[in-house]
């Protein structure tokens, strides 16, 4: 049984296979800087400020409305398998739903553990670009009087 599970086609499309993709960009970012240069840029195009930080359709609009989006999504995905469980028509519908609920919850519950992982400052919080903390590579041990970030992976970005 356990080989058949570790050899499912699912596992391999939808579990290891991205899995590896992101830690291999992840380290090529890590040490390659391509993240620092490409932030960099972006602060010297704005006039070496965030100037969309605090704006409407970046704050609002994207940030808050996609968390909302995000929210009203899963609830009526919930509402849909149980409903699928009362109603011969949805019924063959029912495992995918039960899977999507299980995978938007598992990808929520992923992304705050990997935000107390990473412990990556926003950038606007960072020194280099106007803040107040210094710049501190994710996996490096923080400094004691600093307190950890939490904007990696960005939680509404993922869902």
């Amino acid at each position: 049984m356990r080989e058949r599970l570790l050899s499912h086609p699912l596992l391999l499309s939808h579990l290891l296979m991205p899995f590896t993709a992101f830690l291999i960009v992840a380290v090529f970012l890590e040490y390659s800087c391509v993240d620092i240069w490409l932030a960099d840029s972006i602060y010297r195009w704005s006039g070496n400020t965030w100037r969309y930080r605090d704006a409407w359709l970046t704050a609002v609009l994207i940030h808050e409305g996609g968390r909302d989006l995000v929210g009203i999504a899963a609830a009526a995905l919930l509402v849909m398998t149980m409903l699928s469980l009362s109603f011969s028509r949805l019924e063959p519908w029912h495992r995918i739903l039960v899977f999507l609920v299980v995978s938007t919850l598992g990808c929520g519950l992923l992304i705050n553990i990997l935000e107390s992982l990473t412990h990556v400052d926003c950038p606007w919080d960072i020194l280099r670009y106007g803040g107040s903390h210094p710049y501190v590579r994710n996996f490096h041990p923080l400094p004691a009087f600093m307190e950890a970030g939490a904007c990696f992976p960005a939680g509404h970005a993922s869902a």
